[in-house]
């Protein structure tokens, strides 16, 4: 029994919204308290201050955007670990992981560092704004240039739209074949001028050479409005070519690429596996434009 510090009648559990406070922000939460029925006033038993303080907590990661201290605790749970082995794949102290899943408030950095290592569509996001920001390595498989997003987005419309004004070849506007245009327009600047167009790496499977991990790449391109599947798994641009992003010798290359394949494309791929390039390299193995030039 507890006695209302106002009016002296009993109080009751019952939920209430209870003002609180977190590194200098005030919320409002609904959480379980003591409750007087006569005069309306409203306090927290000792056993009720944890979840209250807890709610306070995860009202303030909400309004920050930060993983609550649910959603950290179902994301160690996704993955079947412990608190210590989860504190273990984040490189963090144990204590750390206890705290966050009681209510303790984790930072933005490490907010970002637990999103990247418990979820995947975050970390394949991220890891395509690198490449946008950042562009990789310039090395031997990246054809000795930083990755350019424009100039892969420009390298693929014009293929795009070549293929749409080549009626008879309005089939091939699938990735298997954009796939195999792309590598051979890189590949064709790398002999005459020593490096890529694209910045694209490239690996070696079954179909031929490939962009790595292609898929994101398109889907990156999809949600920029540059391209779309069509009903057939095709691609569609959905955009034109911009005069001035490629460099002249680098739409040269692209224009020799075309005029070598238009009228063969049902056999680019089975040439890409005649290539030194595709031959020499293990499969699933990143392609070096080493055995291109």
């Amino acid at each position: 029994m507890m006695a209302c510090f106002e009016c002296g009648n009993e109080m009751r559990k019952k939920v209430a919204r209870m003002a609180g406070e977190y590194a200098g922000e005030e919320f409002t939460v609904k959480t379980e308290a003591m409750v007087c029925p006569e005069c309306g006033y409203k306090t927290l038993h000792a056993s009720q201050l944890d979840a209250y303080y807890k709610q306070v907590a995860d009202a303030y990661r909400k309004k920050h955007g930060r993983l609550t201290s649910d959603q950290i605790r179902a994301a160690r749970m996704s993955m079947a670990m412990s608190q210590h082995a989860f504190a273990k794949h984040l490189g963090v102290g144990e204590a750390s992981v206890k705290r966050w899943e009681l209510g303790k408030v984790q930072d933005g950095a490490m907010d970002q560092l637990i999103r990247l290592k418990t979820d995947y569509l975050y970390a394949d996001q991220n890891r395509m704004d690198v490449l946008q920001t950042q562009g990789g390595p310039e090395d031997e498989f990246s054809g000795w240039r930083r990755f350019s997003l424009k100039n892969t987005e420009q390298a693929i419309l014009f293929f795009l739209w070549k293929l749409e004004q080549e009626r008879k070849a309005t089939r091939y506007r699938g990735p298997l074949v954009v796939n195999k245009l792309l590598w051979y327009g890189d590949a064709e600047h790398v002999k005459r001028f020593g490096a890529s167009i694209t910045g694209i790496r490239y690996a070696r499977i079954n179909l031929g050479p490939v962009p790595d991990d292609y898929a994101a790449l398109y889907r990156l391109l999809h949600n920029r409005r540059i391209i779309e599947y069509t009903s057939r798994e095709q691609l569609k641009a959905t955009a034109h070519p911009t005069r001035g992003i490629l460099a002249p010798e680098e739409q040269a290359s692209l224009e020799r690429t075309w005029a070598r394949w238009k009228d063969r494309l049902n056999r680019i791929v089975d040439a890409s596996h005649q290539e030194k390039a595709w031959r020499q390299t293990p499969p699933a193995e990143l392609i070096s434009f080493e055995l291109v030039r």
